[in-house]
């Protein structure tokens, strides 16, 4: 059975990749070139969520039809990993799309954004002792995956706080800059 034929660890972390690397920054970008920060916002996460929702669904289905496991048994797992990233990458978007009001330079800052997520989780992976990686744009890998022992718990629900606390900063930031006139 492959990995990806049901909601849980794998197909959240591709739709926290796919949200954090296309759909999130794209619909966030467009979003803040025609609309004021929080209704940009709002506009950038319900698609960036709505596709993540999407895959969810089209996951426990084909789960429902085709294997005897139960469809939702991974999907707090999977909205854990996946809706975070998709949140804070719509709201980078809007933040980068504020901040440079052109949609290519937006994607630049974008993309350095992202790059620096990487880089610290990569830098912390490196140097630390943990073989988990938390990065709220990113997602989170667990180390060694034993798909039975992976589970929601407190420090993954933890550290997703911290992302939702990370996109509210760049949605007020964005909000910052519009009412200061920079931009």
């Amino acid at each position: 059975m492959s990995l990806f034929e049901v909601p849980g660890f794998e197909a959240g972390l591709a739709c926290a990749l796919l949200a954090a690397l296309a759909v999130g920054p794209w619909a966030g970008i467009r979003a803040a070139l025609r609309h004021a920060p929080t209704a940009a916002f709002a506009r950038a996460a319900l698609s960036t969520v709505g596709v993540q929702a999407a895959a969810l669904a089209a996951l426990a289905a084909m789960a429902a039809l085709r294997t005897p496991c139960r469809p939702l048994a991974g999907a707090p797992l999977f909205a854990l990993v996946a809706f975070p990233s998709g949140l804070l990458a719509a709201s980078l978007g809007v933040l980068c799309g504020t901040a440079t009001r052109r949609a290519r330079r937006a994607a630049a800052l974008y993309a350095a954004a992202a790059a620096l997520s990487l880089a610290a989780t990569l830098a912390e992976g490196y140097l630390g002792p943990s073989a988990a990686a938390y990065d709220h744009l990113l997602g989170w890998w667990p180390g060694p995956i034993y798909d039975e022992a992976l589970e929601a718990d407190r420090r993954l629900a933890l550290f997703r706080l911290g992302t939702l606390a990370w996109t509210a900063a760049a949605v007020a930031a964005a909000v910052a800059l519009r009412r200061r006139g920079a931009v």
